[in-house]
């Protein structure tokens, strides 16, 4: 289903491919000729590295689009539809390297599935390349987890007497970008996304078990859905399920022939629950629910000795970490669990920095809704208070606190669109609220997360959803 808008594939269609490297490979786009912006269609549901005449995956129109192309699914496709991202050869998550435009058929239509082996985009453009934007998807069930040590059981393995290696980082669940990355999604949502950092090594004694070691910090953990050093805009976006894990330190190694024993190592951070963004972000109507946040626990030791001085993890954000300016419009932002690491030797824990948002930037909150539950679930006034840790300027009204609009007055519903949303009670105070229906850019804003009009009925309701009563079995519109 080609035509002269459509460019085909720069790969040859053969199994011989697999050899190259991925370096080679990047060498001949990057020394492609220049061309006029294409239209690549996407004619089928599987997943290889193909777009040519015989058929066109979406990874295939991804390696084969350059800056300033578009794609899109064929006319004629049925739905609803899923992508499972099998296919290894340049690695399993779908590769974007250049400002491309990709225009799904609907959340509700197409999700791309990453099983739960590896998160689904991972966005590598550079300067001066056009902004990325992915519309009409959903994207679920993607993982990044970092290097991971198994415990030992305190076995007394004798080693070379160093301390335990640190476990790997882990960044981005569903969606990674690069520092010269714009990204901009529209109309996606992402549900059970997870980025889980790997525990560390155990302290490893010497040969002569005179001297026990220090077990491994656990690996730091970054963006459970997303994470971006680049820019970050979200238009109509809910991130569901989202799970983000700091790695537990490695054991002290005990020493056998009594002599020194060594630490555990320290827990891995938890930073950004759904979203890290290094560079600045601006959302509206975008949904965040069901999410769960752990830093990691520190190390204990193989022995009876109190060799484990110090604490646990620390959260850096409970949805959402940045260190450069924030605007967040009409949103509902709900975490379920917040918890720091914890010292096993000594009860002690890590401390807990923004339940809800941590920037390092300015922040403007507008006509927004944060609710969070901290460690045994008591809730968290969310406009004021430990809700948002910044060091910058803030705005943070009007928008409404935990303590009248309680975490469980929402009602999470699947619109018709794909796009989860949090609706309020028919009683709830943020109906009616706004004080006008603009964003903090001061742009009109006619339509909630669902695509229905705004306001209904009298003023803009506060967050993503517009109240309107239509609720039907399941919670499913």
């Amino acid at each position: 289903m080609m035509n002269d808008n459509v460019r085909t594939s720069r790969h040859p269609r053969t199994r011989d491919l697999a050899p190259f490297a991925l370096a080679g490979i990047l060498a001949c786009l990057c020394a492609s000729p220049p061309a006029r912006a294409a239209t690549i269609t996407v004619t089928h549901f599987g997943d290889d590295i193909y777009c040519d005449a015989i058929g066109c995956s979406l990874r295939g129109a991804l390696l084969a689009a350059r800056s300033g192309d578009t794609v899109v699914w064929a006319a004629g496709l049925s739905y609803p539809a899923v992508t499972t991202l099998t296919d290894t050869i340049l690695g399993r998550p779908l590769l974007i390297l250049s400002g491309v435009n990709v225009q799904g058929p609907g959340a509700d239509k197409l999700a791309i599935d990453a099983q739960h082996l590896s998160r689904v985009f991972s966005i590598e453009t550079r300067s001066p390349d056009p902004p990325v934007t992915l519309s009409g998807l959903s994207l679920i069930n993607g993982r990044a987890e970092g290097v991971n040590y198994p415990h030992t059981n305190c076995a007394g393995i004798t080693d070379s007497g160093e301390p335990g290696a640190a476990g790997g980082p882990a960044e981005g669940g569903c969606i990674w970008g690069a520092a010269a990355t714009t990204l901009n999604l529209e109309r996606v949502a992402l549900d059970r996304c997870a980025a889980i950092g790997g525990r560390g090594q155990d302290g490893r004694g010497d040969v002569f078990g005179l001297f026990g070691t220090d077990g491994g910090a656990g690996g730091m953990a970054r963006g459970g859905a997303i994470f971006s050093l680049g820019n970050l805009g979200l238009r109509e976006v809910s991130l569901n399920h989202s799970t983000l894990t700091g790695g537990d330190g490695g054991w002290g190694q005990l020493a056998f022939m009594s002599g020194t024993h060594g630490n555990g190592g320290d827990g891995g951070d938890a930073s950004g629950g759904v979203v890290w963004v290094a560079g600045s972000m601006d959302w509206r109507n975008v949904s965040i629910a069901d999410t769960t946040v752990k830093a990691g626990d520190r190390g204990n030791v193989c022995n009876s000795g109190d060799a484990s001085a110090g604490s646990g993890g620390n959260v850096f954000g409970g949805a959402v970490a940045t260190s450069a300016p924030a605007t967040i419009s009409f949103s509902s932002l709900e975490i379920n669990g917040i918890q720091a690491g914890v010292n096993p030797r000594n009860g002690a824990t890590g401390t807990i920095n923004g339940n809800v948002l941590n920037s390092s930037g300015p922040v403007i909150l507008n006509h927004s809704v944060l609710n969070a539950a901290v460690g045994n679930g008591d809730v968290d006034p969310s406009c004021m208070g430990a809700s948002i840790v910044a060091s910058g300027s803030q705005s943070r009204g009007p928008c409404a606190d935990a303590s009248v609009n309680p975490l469980g007055m929402f009602t999470p519903i699947i619109a018709s669109n794909g796009i989860m949303t949090l609706m309020p009670e028919a009683t709830s105070p943020i109906i009616d609220a706004a004080s006008n229906c603009m964003d903090a850019n001061a742009n009109t804003v006619l339509f909630d997360a669902r695509g229905m009009p705004r306001p209904f009925n009298g003023a803009c309701d506060l967050g993503a959803h517009e109240y309107d009563g239509i609720l039907f079995k399941n919670g499913f519109e």
